[in-house]
Formats: structure tokens, sequence, C-alpha cells
């Protein structure tokens, strides 16, 4: 991480138009990711119609084995594509 301080922010990757994937697609983040800002978590999932956002308040990149909330509705939707309620906020 050292090596990335005061290294330029990239820009994030832009869809072109509000995308329908054929199925559901689970969108995570936390709110202290230090690499990609949970704005462009917010954007992405807006830009997937149908997806759903968990949102983990906590620090460190990526929600999974960062967040047993996060651990347990990202398991559910790899092993049986369950989804979670839309917007699900998982607190420390």
């Amino acid at each position: 991480m050292a090596g990335c301080v005061g290294q330029p922010t990239a820009h994030p990757y832009t869809l072109p138009a509000r995308v329908r994937p054929s199925s559901s697609i689970l969108v995570t983040g936390t709110t202290g990711d230090p690499i990609s800002p949970y704005a462009w978590t917010r954007s992405l999932a807006s830009d997937l119609a149908g997806s759903r956002l968990v949102t983990a308040t906590i620090d460190g990149h990526g929600a999974f084995d960062n967040s047993p909330c996060a651990d347990g509705v990202i398991d559910g939707y790899l092993a049986n594509g369950t989804l979670p309620a839309a917007n699900l906020v998982c607190r420390t």
C-alpha cells in the first residue's frame, strides 16, 4: 500500500448506458475502501439494472472476508443465487 501513496487515482470504468444483465448481480463494497471508492460501487450498482448492493461499513478493500454479515450474503449468492434485500447495509 505504501507504494501507492501519492499516485494518481484511476478513473472508474463507465458503462456506455444502463445495462440489463441476463441474471441478477450482487455488487458489494466497503465505505472505507482505500482502492475502490464507495462512490464507484454505488455507481456500478445503479448502472446494472436489477442488481443488489450490499454495503459494509468498514475500512478495507473488499467486503468478503472483512465483514461476517457480507460474508453470509456473498456465500448465499454464490451457493444458491440468493439475493439479499435491496440496499442491505452490514454494520460492524
